[in-house]
């Protein structure tokens, strides 16, 4: 199903920060931390690696349809 308000990211960017942030100051792993904040784990494995990458500013959600990269 589509979700009624599609400009709404499912997971925020506070979500997404405290979710990594989570992580990097706990022992906790991808399935605790999954378990915890009811993310699925290769969320959770994705979003480490964006802000491992670029900083909080990777966690930023991207409008979906709209290509952050002009050639694709």
């Amino acid at each position: 199903g589509i979700a009624p308000d599609m400009s709404k990211p499912k997971y925020p960017f506070e979500k997404r920060l405290e979710v990594v942030n989570h992580y990097f100051t706990t022992d906790d792993g991808y399935r605790i931390i999954s378990a915890r904040f009811g993310v699925p784990r290769t969320q959770v494995r994705t979003w480490v690696a964006l802000y491992e990458k670029h900083g909080e500013k990777g966690l930023i959600p991207k409008p979906k349809g709209v290509s952050a990269d002009p050639e694709l």
